[in-house]
């Protein structure tokens, strides 16, 4: 999943960021055979 919300006012989509991050991330640590989280800095992706 890439999520690319720079064009978004930050103060509209912070919220909703931390709160998608971190489902993410404890699903990830219940599940950790099934879920891997990897965060990459978007410097470092190619589109």
């Amino acid at each position: 999943m890439v999520l690319d919300w720079r064009r978004s006012p930050p103060e509209k989509t912070a919220l909703l960021v931390e709160t998608i991050v971190g489902s993410l991330k404890e699903i990830a640590r219940v599940y950790p055979e099934h879920v891997r989280i990897l965060e990459v800095h978007v410097d470092d992706m190619e589109f």
